[in-house]
């Protein structure tokens, strides 16, 4: 009996052991680390960094087997890498064909304005700033096209980003649709390590691709890929009309959906669709008429309303509050539902009293 049991319980033990060690599946000690600090953890926080690439499937099903009561991670020493590597690299994605640009095809410059424009933009990153942006201003809006076209690789994004503060204003609009674009590649570069728990989630190392510039390779750190994301929502809510407000509502309808997701401030983001909608967000006041002003044209408000009042239906929350003060600004004083009020109210208020918008 014994000869037949101590074989059997044996093999049981040995399959009672975790694969994943025996599949040589460890933890990189930085990230072991940023796990504790997330303590208590659950299944579903660690289904987020699968989700955003921080973990693999088999290294998220090693951490649920480490989780003990209370939420605390006990990962055994045998689950630590012994050398990680330092950074985590993250390839620069591939640029946009130039066919992909917003604007159109001929940018109204003539040839000698646009080879000195595009030397200007050129020497920007070493060159006098304000110098530079000075000139860029004069030929607003064609600048922006050219804009769009500078710095494309993905290394450039924080040059790229400083340039577009020389133009971005409510006097040049147009620049929302190169910033667009802009967002879209830093939002691309930083998908990996946006997580909602932390803003130290490792980071990315970024490669030049094309030889003779420099640098050559640079790391951004979580933090600082965060940033430039919401430094381009910030130019865009400067250059208000209809593009950037629809822009930034699209932007904060999936920031502020069901779940968790990184980069929430309604504080903040409520302020940006105000400017983006004409309206001052140092003074504005929901409960103070005076301040409901909007130096947009009634056009260019009804076009946002638009797109706004499908948001004011909806259950409370913050995607509701930033879009109900976005069409504060755009309805000024006229008389609208109450913001309880439904959808459907709100929309069949809206085809009868479009119309009336002053």
């Amino acid at each position: 009996m014994i000869r037949k049991t101590v074989p059997a319980l044996l093999f049981a033990l040995a399959f009672s052991i975790p694969a994943l060690s025996a599949e040589g599946v460890t933890i990189d000690p930085a990230k072991a680390a940023q796990l504790k600090r997330l303590e208590p953890l659950s299944a579903a926080k660690v289904d987020v960094y699968v989700e955003f690439g921080q973990l693999t499937p088999a290294q998220a099903a090693l951490v649920k087997q480490c989780i003990g009561a209370g939420g605390k991670l006990n990962l055994p020493d045998s689950a630590i890498a012994a050398e990680p590597p330092r950074v985590r690299l993250q390839p620069a994605p591939v640029a946009p064909a130039a066919a992909a640009s917003p604007y159109p095809a001929d940018s109204g410059l003539s040839a000698e304005d646009r080879g000195r424009l595009t030397g200007l933009i050129q020497s920007f990153r070493h060159g006098d700033r304000p110098a530079v942006g000075n000139e860029l201003r004069r030929f607003l809006p064609a600048a922006n096209k050219l804009i769009t076209e500078s710095y494309p690789e993905p290394i450039d994004l924080p040059i790229k980003i400083t340039l577009w503060e020389q133009v971005a204003s409510a006097a040049n609009p147009d620049a929302a649709l190169g910033l667009f674009e802009t967002h879209r590649a830093a939002l691309e570069l930083a998908r990996p390590v946006l997580i909602p728990y932390a803003k130290d989630a490792g980071g990315a190392l970024v490669r030049r691709r094309r030889s003779g510039e420099s640098p050559v390779q640079r790391y951004f750190t979580s933090r600082e890929l965060r940033n430039m994301i919401l430094d381009t929502e910030d130019l865009i809510a400067h250059c208000s009309g209809p593009s950037a407000a629809i822009f930034l509502m699209g932007v904060y309808a999936e920031r502020y959906g069901e779940g968790e997701a990184p980069m929430r401030d309604d504080g903040r983001d409520w302020r940006r669709m105000v400017e983006a909608c004409g309206g001052d967000p140092k003074h504005f006041d929901d409960d103070d008429r005076k301040t409901w002003d909007s130096r947009l044209n009634a056009a260019e408000r009804a076009v946002i309303a638009e797109h706004l009042i499908p948001y004011a239906g909806k259950s409370k929350g913050d995607r509701r509050r930033i879009a109900r003060n976005g069409l504060t600004v755009c309805l000024g004083n006229l008389k609208h539902p109450d913001w309880d009020a439904g959808r459907g109210d709100w929309e069949r208020w809206w085809d009868e009293h479009k119309n009336e918008l002053r």
